[in-house]
């Protein structure tokens, strides 16, 4: 086996009779190819398209280095193949791209030295000769990205918590082009009354006091490359903090902002609450310790004392009015246990509150609410979970949240299915995906402690979080199917969430017929007329939306006790 490469083969080539296309072809080789590699080019649209498409073209270089295996006995050509690396070819590669013969013959092939004269018959076998590697520009084209602003806030601290921002706040834009060579080269839009406009790809603009319901603004800006951005709408409320000095609260609602999340369902209404911080049953507290209760939760203790956690022996009926619901003795016994089950899942519903983009106070609320934080069955329906999630409920969440769509879908559909979106699916896949949800937060588990599998109880805090925003999002269309407008000046922030809470309980229907009768006779659409529109067989939702929010006056949910002991 010989790997050679000596200047003198060309001469010796032609004084042995080498073909003349080979010659020529061996020549060919040993020309310099010159190339670019890496360059950006920009390729502007047609004129007159409008937008101008986005097409950006890199050149690229595409070497490849030619082998031949030669006889020794006359310097014919054997085998010629190419290879897309530096170095010699590996055996794989010589076989793969000749023949195995060939391979063996040259694998098995020594120099031809001394023994006999380079170029006779008495030379055997093969050897490997490199030629020049042949350069081959390649141009690629790809569709780049539009170019996009970001925006945050400067000019004070505290801008990413729930701190007041203290100093001169402003509202920093900041231009994005992905086509390398280009650039934004101006920034312009609207804040409530004021137009500012800055020929740079980075605008600051002061900020300036707004009312509880803050104002619009609008910004775009324009590339180098010859087209703009979209034009971006969002909205910004800056209230002074009254005790100190100098300092603002500011909430801003815009998917271009960096920063801190607007309060939670902000973004589906384009609505600020009603006071700087939303009601006490809308908030996050910073500390799992303030979500924690010592609630009679007749339901909970009726769970513990048949699952053994409680001895309720001594009392009457084993401290049972039936299967479901404790009497009051058995709660007196179940209580230190009650207190400890019903605040175990704190840190996880203050997690997933955070993560999630919900209001952790009404989350515990709502699961006290629905389970008594037990994700027993208590009805007929198929309801599972701490959220008691039905198959309808699943349904919303999969159909109106497609961030939790996208990601729950390929864990039981092929991707390349759940790519068609889910309304789009069959009704066959449809009921497979809510089925499979719901499995996946069924905590009922008989050969678990305590009958109760806690990670599939914890996951349904997160489906729950998922689904309370999946319910903004049809409430929010729902308002605008109604009115034909925005909800932004329709209704206030906490009672969207109230309307929020009633399509979860009662369902759209239910909501969407009141809000129609409320709409039609020119009554303001609040809590209190909307309500009042409720179907008779819908206004158990009226009960439901009192007791999740009773902590606005300081009463915490105290439901599902017994009508008699």
């Amino acid at each position: 086996m010989v790997y050679m490469k000596r200047l003198w083969f060309v001469d010796f080539l032609a004084n042995y009779g080498f073909t003349k296309w080979r010659l020529i072809l061996f020549l060919s080789m040993l020309v310099g190819i010159c190339f670019t590699m890496g360059q950006p080019i920009a390729v502007s649209a047609d004129e007159g398209e409008n937008p101008p498409g986005r097409i950006a073209s890199t050149r690229t270089s595409n070497a490849q280095y030619q082998w031949w295996l030669v006889y020794w006995a006359d310097h014919s050509l054997a085998c010629d193949f190419s290879i897309n690396h530096e170095g010699q070819p590996s055996d794989q590669e010589i076989q793969s791209k000749c023949s195995s013969d060939l391979y063996t013959l040259w694998k098995s092939s020594i120099t031809c030295n001394s023994s006999g004269i380079s170029g006779t018959p008495s030379c055997k076998g093969l050897y490997l000769y490199a030629v020049n590697p042949l350069v081959q520009d390649e141009v690629i084209t790809v569709h780049a990205a539009p170019p996009v602003i970001w925006i945050s806030l400067d000019g004070c601290n505290a801008i990413e918590s729930d701190a007041p921002c203290v100093g001169n706040p402003s509202m920093t834009f900041t231009g994005e082009e992905p086509i390398q060579g280009h650039r934004i080269s101006q920034i312009y839009g609207k804040i409530g009354s004021y137009i500012f406009k800055c020929e740079s790809n980075v605008c600051s603009v002061p900020l300036r006091e707004t009312d509880l319901q803050g104002e619009e603004f609008t910004f775009q800006g324009d590339s180098s490359f010859g087209d703009s951005t979209q034009e971006f709408i969002g909205y910004i409320r800056v209230i002074p903090d009254t005790p100190l000095k100098g300092s603002y609260s500011i909430d801003v609602i815009s998917t271009q902002f960096r920063g801190k999340k607007p309060p939670s369902c902000s973004s589906a209404w384009e609505v600020f609450p009603e006071n700087v911080t939303p009601p006490d049953w809308l908030k996050t507290p910073g500390d799992a310790a303030e979500l924690q209760r010592s609630t009679k939760l007749y339901y909970l203790a009726a769970s513990l004392i048949k699952n053994g956690i409680v001895d309720a022996d001594v009392c009457d009926r084993g401290g049972l009015v039936n299967d479901t619901v404790a009497n009051e003795c058995g709660v007196a016994l179940a209580m230190a246990d009650m207190i400890r089950w019903q605040n175990q899942f704190d840190s996880d519903i203050l997690a997933f509150a955070k993560s999630d983009g919900v209001p952790a106070a009404l989350v515990k609320n709502t699961l006290i609410r629905e389970s008594q934080l037990w994700p027993g069955d208590y009805s007929a329906d198929e309801e599972v979970g701490l959220n008691q999630l039905t198959q309808n409920g699943a349904d919303t969440v999969l159909l109106w949240n497609p961030t939790f769509y996208q990601g729950f879908c390929p864990l039981v559909l092929d991707a390349a299915v759940c790519s068609q979106g889910y309304a789009n699916l069959s009704k066959e896949r449809q009921r497979m995906l809510q089925g499979a949800l719901l499995n996946k937060i069924d905590a009922t588990c008989p050969e678990c402690e305590n009958g109760v599998n806690l990670d599939k109880a914890k996951y349904s805090i997160h489906v729950f979080s998922e689904a309370l925003k999946a319910n903004c999002n049809q409430v929010n269309q729902i308002i605008q199917n109604v009115t034909d407008k925005p909800v932004r000046g329709i209704s206030t922030y906490s009672d969207l969430w109230r309307f929020t809470l009633v399509n979860y309980n009662a369902g759209s229907g239910c909501l969407g017929s009141a809000l129609t009768k409320t709409w039609q006779a020119k009554s303001p659409m609040d809590w209190e007329h909307v309500s009042a529109n409720l179907d008779p067989v819908c206004q158990a939702a009226i009960e439901y939306v009192a007791e999740i929010s009773a902590v606005e006056s300081g009463k915490p949910p105290t439901t599902l006790t017994p009508t008699s002991d």
